[in-house]
């Protein structure tokens, strides 16, 4: 399974997480809390979300757009749990959670905890 990966110390994901961590680009998805594109038109933000962004929808109760272009960001390759205990033992404590609103394709992520955060 692909997760996004990241360091809690490079918040901008610059540079590589960890050496296991590949370059991969990915669609962002930019979502919206109103239930319908109609009730959307009604806010102050909707022409620049509408323009910016491509596949306009609704799903889950929310409204939805992809990215026009793909941003790269850092995935790497978990297959099991022996390999998810062994990324913790190399690299220290780990924050596993779902990111299914963030990136078309990828449900998951594992933000590597080196650095104090809120």
């Amino acid at each position: 399974m692909k997760f996004i990966i990241s360091r809690t110390s490079d918040i901008w994901g610059e540079n590589s997480p960890c050496k296991e961590a590949k370059r991969e680009k990915a669609i962002s998805q930019n979502w919206r809390t109103v239930k319908t594109l109609e009730e959307a038109k009604k806010h102050h933000w909707f022409d620049q979300w509408y323009n910016n962004g491509i596949n306009h929808r609704e799903e889950r109760g929310l409204i939805v757009c992809d990215s026009k272009i793909k941003h790269n960001i850092w995935v790497i390759e978990i297959n099991d749990l022996t390999q998810l205990l062994g990324l913790a033992e190399k690299y220290g404590e780990l924050v596993i959670s779902l990111s299914e609103n963030d990136y078309k394709g990828f449900q998951s992520k594992i933000e590597i905890y080196d650095d104090y955060r809120e």
